[in-house]
């Protein structure tokens, strides 16, 4: 939440912020400061876009990268769906490359998904 002590305000804006509380306070700052008194749904929809498109950013770059680094070290998650028979795997793709059997167009697998464990 952006509701952060009024005393540590100043800090955050001059120093930057230092928990996931002030980053929300800073961020909910500068948008407040870009809206000024525009509060319209054209206004609205434009700063929830361009968060919407930190935040893919922010993923593309930065967390995707860090997911795929993990799944290397520790192995993949979906490994025990792929022995069960319900994805195919494409190993030379790597970490995370495999589709489910109807997605692939498996005439065999109609219907609902059912993962066995």
């Amino acid at each position: 939440m952006p509701y952060i002590d009024p005393d540590t305000r100043p800090k955050v804006k001059q120093l930057g912020p230092t928990n996931a509380g002030e980053l929300n306070y800073a961020i909910t700052s500068l948008i407040v400061e870009y809206m000024g008194s525009h509060y319209n749904y054209a206004t609205f929809n434009e700063v929830v876009g361009v968060l919407e498109c930190a935040k893919l950013e922010l993923y593309r770059r930065r967390i995707g990268e860090y997911e795929d680094r993990k799944c290397k070290e520790n192995g993949d998650v979906y490994d025990d769906y792929r022995r069960a028979g319900d994805y195919v795997a494409f190993p030379e793709q790597g970490c995370g490359s495999f589709r489910s059997r109807a997605a692939r167009g498996d005439q065999k697998r109609r219907g609902a998904f059912r993962i066995a464990l």
